[in-house]
């Protein structure tokens, strides 16, 4: 009895910091995404910077986001797209204004867009 409550407790312990090891990847990998907004990051380049593995990367965004880390990042794209083209004194033109964000191919983005945001894309920068 002695030996499993002490094996109980040594799980315990070994899963909370399990946990706080995977809430500070997961903080290091949105400030890295937020500080990267404009810029295109795979899924290698943040594993390097965060200096973990591809699998563990993905297992952690799976866990809290149920999605994978690139899904993630498109997600965070897609509303920095949003509230630029709801910006009142944007600069450019709308295909000047996508691919700043990253975003390359105008009908799959339309698509993402207006999924997330119920409108294209030129309907949010026309207004």
């Amino acid at each position: 009895q002695t030996l499993i409550i002490a094996i109980a407790e040594a799980t315990e312990i070994k899963l909370k910091k399990t946990q706080i090891n995977r809430s500070s990847i997961l903080k290091k990998a949105e400030d890295f995404y937020f500080s990267n907004l404009k810029s295109y990051i795979t899924t290698q380049d943040l594993c390097e910077e965060l200096k973990i593995s591809q699998r563990t990367l993905e297992y952690i965004f799976k866990d809290y986001y149920q999605m994978s880390p690139q899904k993630y990042f498109k997600n965070l794209r897609l509303h920095a797209l949003h509230k630029e083209l709801q910006h009142k004194d944007k600069q450019g033109n709308l295909s000047e204004i996508t691919q700043e964000f990253g975003f390359y191919h105008r009908g799959q983005l339309a698509r993402d867009y207006h999924k997330r945001f119920g409108e294209f894309p030129s309907e949010t920068f026309r207004r």
